[in-house]
C-alpha cells in the first residue's frame, strides 16, 4: 500500500483506503460495468450497488458488484486485489496533482478484508481468485445448447408455434423460456387461466422434453400481498419476509403491485421457498421445468423513494407479522443508514432509490445498508439449493441478474437489459471476457440482438455468430420491441444454422463420458 501521507481513513460510515500504481497501469476488472476491459486511468470511478440498470449505461454501477481487480505488469508479472466487502463504495483509478497514479476506495461501510493473489501470470491470478471465492457451478449439459426468450409472448399457443417455426427453419433450439407473461397477474407460482392454462402449458412442457428440449421460467422476489394468494398467506405464516424498521413487513412494489420481499436472512426462507418450488414444479403433477430465472433481485423496487406506499396509498396490513424478540442491530450503532455523509456515485441517485430501503433489519440483525449487495447472490443460493432438494440426481440450473462475488458457484449470469446496438454488440465482448476472466463466472452471455429497440437484419446476423461463442446463447427482446428470433430473416436463418449447428458440433466433442445432466 501507498507509503503517502492521509493514504487511509476511517470513520463510521466512510472508509478511504488508496494505494500507488505505475503510470498509465493495466487494470482489469471491478464489475459489473459497460466500460472498456482494460480500465481508464484518469479521473474513472467505479461504483458498486447494484441496481436495474436499462440499456446497461456506461461508467455506473450495474447489476453485479465484483470488488476484485488484476493489475498485469507485463514482464513484471500479474497480481490481484479482492476486498471481501458488500457495502457501496467508489472506487477511483487517479492521478495526484504532482501525477501520481493511484487507486482509491471510497467505502460507506464495512471491514477492509484483503485477499492478494500473487500470480504471477495472468492465468495463475485467475485460478486464484476462483480458489477464494469458490469454483464455478458445473452447468448441466443442456445449457450450452441455443435459447429462445421474448417478454410479450400472448399465449402458449404462440410459444408453441416459436418452437416450431424454427423447427421448419432447421435451427436448432434446446431451451425456450418463459418470461412474466406465463402469470396470472404477475404472480410467481401461478399461470394465467386464460393465456397460459397449466394445463395447455403441462402438456407443452411434456411436448418438449419428449423432443429433447427444455423449459425454463422466471421468478422474481416481490411476492405480492393478497390474502387468497397461498405463496404470501404461507410466507408471512413462517416469518419469512423482511421488516420495517417498526417490525411490520416491509411493502415495496414490483410487477404484481403492492409485494413483500423474502428476507434470504432468515430460518424459514429456504424452506419456505424451496416448498413453493417443489410444488408448482412438481415433475408429476406440476410444470416440469428444467431450470429457474431469477430477475429483478438487486432488488429492484418499482417505488422510485421513501415516499412509496404510504398510509394513505395503501390498504391496512391484512396479515401483521409475527413478533420477534428485540435485537440490537450489528455493526455499528447510531449510523444514519439512509443518507450517509459520503455519496457513492450510483447512477440511480440515494441509495434507496429504486430498491429496497436501506435501513430495513434483516432477521439476524444486520441491515439492508451493508447486505444490498448480496440480495440477488442469496435469492440465486435458495434457488439452486431448491432446485437440487427437488431433483437430487441433476445439476441444477439458475440464472440470474443480480451477482456478487462467487454467485457463479450457484448460477449462471446475464448481462441485462442492454440495446439493439452495435456498440451493445461490442460490450458483449469485453464483458463475457471480464466476467470469464477475471470474476470466475464462466456461464455468462448477452441477451442477443439486443433487449430493447428493434433489432436490424445484418447486426441480428452477426450478433448471432459472435455470441455462439460465448457460453450462455440467449435471443430475448423486450415487450416493446417486435419479434427478432432468428428464422425471422432469411440472412440471420442462415448464420444461425451454421452457427449453432457448429457449436453442438464442437460442445458434442468436448463432451465426455461423465458429463451427466
Amino acid at each position: 500500500m501507498s507509503s503517502t501521507s492521509n493514504w487511509l481513513s476511517i470513520t463510521k460510515l466512510y472508509l478511504r483506503l488508496r494505494t500507488s500504481l505505475p503510470q498509465n497501469p493495466n487494470i482489469y476488472g471491478l464489475g459489473e460495468h459497460s466500460d472498456d476491459f482494460r480500465l481508464p486511468t484518469d479521473n474513472y470511478t467505479r461504483t458498486l450497488w447494484n441496481a436495474e440498470s436499462p440499456f446497461i449505461p456506461q461508467k455506473s454501477n450495474l447489476y453485479g458488484s465484483h470488488p476484485v481487480y488484476f493489475d498485469h505488469r507485463g514482464a513484471a508479472g500479474t497480481h490481484g486485489v479482492f476486498l471481501l466487502n458488500s457495502n457501496g463504495m467508489d472506487i477511483r483509478i487517479a492521478k495526484t496533482e504532482s501525477g501520481q497514479q493511484y487507486l482509491e476506495y471510497n467505502i460507506i461501510g464495512g471491514v477492509l478484508d484483503f485477499y492478494f493473489l500473487a500470480g504471477p501470470e495472468p492465468v495463475a491470478v485467475s485460478k486464484q481468485y476462483a480458489e477464494v471465492v469458490g469454483l464455478p457451478a458445473m452447468m448441466p449439459y443442456w445449457s450450452f445448447g441455443f435459447h429462445q426468450c421474448k417478454y410479450g409472448w400472448p399465449t402458449i399457443d404462440h410459444v408453441a408455434q416459436v418452437v416450431a417455426n424454427y423447427s421448419a427453419a432447421g435451427i436448432p433450439l434446446e431451451v425456450v423460456w418463459g418470461d412474466i407473461d406465463y402469470m396470472d397477474a404477475k404472480r410467481d407460482f401461478t399461470t394465467d387461466p386464460v393465456r397460459y392454462p397449466m394445463d395447455k402449458v403441462r402438456a407443452f412442457v411434456n411436448f418438449l422434453r419428449a423432443n429433447g428440449q427444455h423449459y425454463v421460467q422466471i421468478l422474481d422476489p416481490g411476492i405480492n400481498r393478497v390474502d387468497s394468494y397461498g405463496p404470501y398467506t404461507r410466507g408471512a405464516e413462517k416469518g419469512a419476509f423482511l421488516r420495517a424498521a417498526g417490525g411490520s413487513y416491509y411493502r415495496g412494489l414490483q410487477w404484481p403491485g403492492e409485494v413483500y420481499w423474502p428476507d434470504w436472512f432468515a430460518p424459514n426462507t429456504q424452506d419456505w421457498w424451496s416448498s413453493e418450488i417443489r410444488s408448482f414444479y412438481d415433475p408429476t403433477s406440476g410444470l416440469n421445468v428444467s431450470g429457474l430465472w431469477t430477475d429483478m433481485n438487486e432488488a429492484s423496487n418499482m417505488c422510485p423513494d421513501m415516499t412509496c406506499l404510504t398510509s394513505t396509498t395503501t390498504y391496512p396490513i391484512s396479515k401483521p407479522a409475527p413478533s420477534l424478540p428485540q435485537q440490537p442491530k450489528l455493526g455499528l450503532p447510531n449510523r444514519d443508514l439512509l443518507n450517509p455523509t459520503y455519496k457513492i456515485a450510483s447512477h440511480r441517485g440515494p441509495l434507496s432509490a429504486f430498491t429496497l430501503y436501506t435501513n430495513i433489519t434483516n432477521f439476524d440483525s444486520t441491515t439492508q445498508y451493508d447486505t444490498h449487495n448480496l440480495y440477488g447472490h442469496m435469492m440465486a443460493s435458495a434457488t439452486y439449493h431448491s432446485l437440487l432438494a427437488r431433483t437430487p440426481n441433476k445439476r441444477p440450473f439458475v440464472l440470474t441478474r443480480s451477482t456478487f462475488a462467487s454467485t457463479s458457484r450457484f448460477a449462471a449470469h446475464w448481462f441485462g437489459d442492454n440495446a439493439s446496438l452495435w456498440e451493445h454488440y461490442r460490450t458483449s465482448i469485453r464483458q463475457m471476457l471480464a466476467f470469464a476472466a477475471i470474476h470466475a463466472s464462466p456461464m455468462v452471455g448477452s441477451d442477443v440482438c439486443g433487449f430493447n429497440m428493434p433489432a436490424q437484419e445484418h447486426m441480428c446476423a452477426r450478433w448471432a455468430a459472435m455470441a455462439a461463442f460465448q457460453p450462455f446463447y440467449r435471443n430475448h427482446a423486450d415487450v416493446s420491441a417486435p419479434d427478432q428470433e432468428f428464422y425471422r430473416w432469411p440472412l440471420v436463418a442462415d448464420v444461425a444454422r451454421r452457427m449453432i449447428g457448429g457449436r453442438d458440433d464442437r460442445a458434442d466433442e468436448g463432451k465426455n463420458g461423465k458429463y451427466d445432466g
